[in-house]
């Protein structure tokens, strides 16, 4: 009696337990408690894609030199470090932090007065202009990475850029048409000059972020990780404002003021990351 009492106590002990296993497999199912994170580290390019509006008033010149500086691209680098909390078997909540070199170029030509000419000074020209910007970013950033299919994913979130306050802006400026217009004394027909910029870039800019990538597993817990994103910053590169003046035709139309609007610096990368599970 005492042995189917006992038995019975056990049976109902088991029942009462299976409830709660399954229970904390739904609140856990997938990775264990033991192995609870990722970590990872990426670097690879970017593709930096840059647009601006510009006015010029009194005068909007439309054949003005500084309509080149509409729109630029270029390629640049970047590297991050990657931390992964996996919620379930398909999805993770990921966690990033790195640094953004970011580097392009705006070119075109347009028209402009003939430089130092003395004797006729309303002659005109064309004139090339190319200027290229590099400055550092850091940035971080909180993401879904959803399992789409075996070893392919896709990740979404948003991202934050903070600019490291020092910006370098190259300018060249060449004279192509044929003819005695120079820039200087002894006969060039090219400048370049170079300044740093400290003060004019949004310190920080929101942005969202969505890729896809592919998982390759090189070794136990040891994953290659190529992904191409696109980052749709939702802050504008600089503020909205008045610049400097446009003075390529100083002669025939004057010093007219330069206002630019709509700065949108937007970039695609592609990552080579690493991932393991310690």
């Amino acid at each position: 009696m005492s042995f189917r009492y006992s038995l019975s106590l056990l049976l109902l002990a088991a029942a009462a337990a299976l409830p709660l296993r399954a229970q904390e497999d739904v609140l856990y199912p997938y990775p264990s408690k033991a192995k609870a994170y990722l970590l990872g580290v990426e670097i690879g390019p970017n593709f930096s894609l840059f647009s601006q509006d510009v006015t010029l008033s009194p005068i909007d010149n439309l054949t003005s030199p500084v309509r080149a500086l509409e729109s630029g691209n270029g390629i640049g680098f970047f590297g991050s470090l990657m931390a992964e909390v996996p919620l379930t078997d398909k999805i993770g909540l990921q966690g990033k932090v790195g640094l953004d070199y970011k580097r392009f170029s705006m070119s075109g030509s347009g028209i402009a007065d003939c430089p130092n000419n003395q004797q006729n000074p309303f002659d005109t020209l064309l004139m090339n202009v190319d200027q290229t910007l590099s400055t550092l970013y850091f940035t971080s950033g909180l993401f879904l990475r959803f399992d789409v299919a075996k070893d392919i994913f896709v990740t979404a979130g948003p991202v934050l850029h903070r600019w490291s306050k020092s910006a370098k802006i190259s300018t060249e400026l060449e004279i192509t048409s044929p003819g005695t217009c120079v820039f200087t004394a002894n006969g060039q027909k090219s400048i370049e000059t170079e300044k740093t910029d400290k003060t004019s870039l949004n310190e920080s800019r929101l942005g969202l972020e969505a890729g896809v990538g592919m998982r390759f597993t090189i070794g136990e817990n040891l994953w290659l990780t190529p992904a191409l994103r696109f980052q749709l910053m939702l802050d504008p590169f600089a503020p909205d404002g008045v610049g400097d003046v446009d003075d390529f035709r100083q002669n025939t139309l004057g010093l007219l003021n330069m206002n630019f609007t709509d700065r949108a610096l937007n970039a695609l990368q592609l990552g080579i990351g690493v991932w393991w599970q310690p």
